[in-house]
């Protein structure tokens, strides 16, 4: 049936208190805090985690300054005058990788934003088994080759409370002082803080070995710090150098096994614009949807039609650009502001369709928002789906009276990332909003220790024609958190704080930490939990509600 179409002259949001989850003390530490909630009005700082702190601002540009080998500082500069040093992204070869039409869609486009708003072809999954669907986001590590000496895939370290850039550096040993201790406010956990966005796929693979997954929803941050190592602007028929090997190796390669060919509807974040400017590469992300089977972002906003007819129903989802949330103006916000003067004084995207200099930027995302608003008012309201899900980068609360309107035309779901970790949120109207920013790209916003943790992971949406369930998987393989959506009933009341623990699939395996700090792999992790001694094949859940997963024969 098609949605009501329902104008809300004055959308003012009544917000409930806030009711946080309590730590779980039969597990290890357990960190809960900010993971379940309802929505309370907050600043921007508490809203977008530690990325809108004032602390947190320039962190970007402190950690890229020694790796550049540049001395740099926020204040070394007048605003507006020419910096002491080039913040221009470095150039990058074209590769051997070429675009190419697909079978049943559409050619190259000639700019990144041609195709804003278009209807990718529908996808038709066949089968009367259970569909899943996996949600990641802030995912991309970044690769050291491309920041000075060394190889490999390298986590990027972020600020937590009580611990700043230098000391997270130094847990990660990248100070240069090796007698130097990682300072304990950190949280850090080795093996885990350092390797997260593997530890994370890893688990990944291991749930879709079991339950099979059909595609990802990912909210951008796709590639730490800076998105793709070159500047915007090439021909949309390129792939370059730089793009080729992140996609590689920080993509290919990591979301491999069980997970290969799953198609990835994706978005852009913050970082994938350049985090402190505009420049980068993004309009490349767009690009290999043309050079990829799976990777699709035809647009910087879009459509996907999903169809399971053995099952009798569908879904519509929506991929939107809420980037307009850290473009502010000129002199605002140095090092997270993408439109900020210092680092942007020769940018210039238009030959991609983005903003022409620093002084359009702010009106370039203000307009690309307002634009891709009404597309999704009028999709919206036209869709006959059995299911609407909306997926951006920015998380539960931004334009939150919008949402709010967007609820009531049906939408069942948000998906957002941002937030360095995994969180439940209920948005006014009973709008069911995730957060599912713990990809592994970048440290968590705080430490991952303990079984109940949720800082790094995932959520597993098993969709059917009357619900939607949600399963929070952890970095050890945990399903700490699961509720149901029922279908949009029309009645828009007060959110209401599901039950917490249904009983979740459980792993296979974990790896936890011991006393010793090394790590072990574990066949049966209630072993760890004395209340469930003795327990015989059945699952085990800590007080918290975590699945720990199935004990052995005593």
């Amino acid at each position: 049936m098609v949605r009501l179409w329902l104008v809300l002259a004055s959308a003012r949001a009544t917000l409930l208190a806030d009711d946080e989850c309590a730590s779980d003390s039969c597990a290890l530490h357990a960190l809960q805090t900010r993971t379940l909630r309802k929505l309370e009005p907050v600043s921007d700082d508490v809203l977008f985690g530690h990325e809108a702190d004032v602390d947190a601002a320039p962190v970007v540009s402190e950690w890229l300054a020694p790796a550049l080998g540049a001395s740099e500082s926020l204040d070394d500069t007048l605003l507006g005058a020419s910096p002491e040093v080039s913040y221009l992204p470095p150039s990058s070869p074209t590769s051997d990788l070429r675009v190419l039409k697909k079978e049943n869609s559409l050619s190259p486009p000639s700019k990144a934003t041609q195709y804003n708003g278009v209807a990718w072809p529908e996808m038709v999954f066949p089968g009367t088994g259970e569909m899943h669907v996996f949600t990641i986001g802030d995912w991309g590590g970044l690769l050291w080759e491309q920041y000075g000496d060394g190889t490999g895939l390298h986590v990027f370290p972020f600020i937590r409370p009580s611990c700043n850039i230098n000391d997270m550096k130094q847990c990660f040993n990248e100070t240069g002082d090796s007698t130097a201790p990682c300072n304990e406010a950190c949280g850090y956990v080795a093996g885990v803080d350092n390797n997260a966005q593997v530890v994370v796929a890893e688990q990944m693979k291991k749930r879709a070995a079991k339950t099979g997954v059909q595609y990802f929803l990912n909210v951008g941050d796709n590639f730490y710090p800076q998105g793709m190592n070159t500047g915007c602007g090439s021909a949309m028929s390129q792939i370059k150098e730089a793009t080729k090997v992140q996609f590689t190796k920080a993509f290919d390669w990591v979301y491999s096994g069980p997970l290969s060919g799953k198609v990835w509807l994706s978005v852009l974040g913050n970082h994938d614009y350049g985090a402190r400017q505009f420049d980068y590469a993004w309009d490349q992300q767009v690009a290999f949807t043309w050079a990829s089977d799976r990777w699709v972002m035809p647009a910087l906003y879009f459509s996907q039609h999903v169809r399971y007819p053995d099952l009798g129903f569908d879904v519509d989802i929506f991929m939107l650009d809420s980037n307009v949330m850290d473009a502010h103006g000129l002199d605002e916000r140095p090092g997270s502001n993408l439109c900020h003067r210092k680092y942007n004084v020769q940018a210039d995207c238009s030959a991609t369709g983005g903003p022409a200099s620093v002084e359009q930027c702010a009106q370039w995302f203000s307009d690309l928002w307002n634009r891709q608003a009404s597309w999704m008012e009028e999709k919206l309201n036209t869709s006959t789906a059995d299911w609407q899900i909306a997926v951006t980068h920015f998380p539960c609360g931004h334009k939150l009276p919008w949402y709010s309107m967007l609820r009531s035309m049906g939408l069942d779901l948000l998906v957002t990332g941002h937030i360095h970790e995994q969180q439940l949120q209920f948005l006014p109207g009973q709008l069911t909003c995730l957060v599912t920013g713990g990809g592994g790209g970048i440290t968590s916003e705080r430490s991952p220790q303990g079984d109940d943790s949720r800082e790094y992971g995932f959520f597993d949406l098993t969709l059917s024609k009357s619900a939607i369930k949600l399963d929070l998987v952890n970095h050890l393989g945990n399903v700490v958190l699961s509720h149901s959506i029922p279908p949009f009933s029309g009645h828009v009341g007060a959110p209401e704080v599901p039950p917490v623990a249904e009983k979740p699939q459980v792993p296979i395996e974990k790896t936890e930490k011991s006393q010793s700090g090394q790590s072990s792999t574990v066949g049966a992790a209630c072993s760890s939990n004395p209340k469930c001694a003795g327990l015989d094949g059945d699952c085990c859940p800590t007080a918290g509600g975590a699945m720990l997963g199935c004990c052995e024969s005593a």
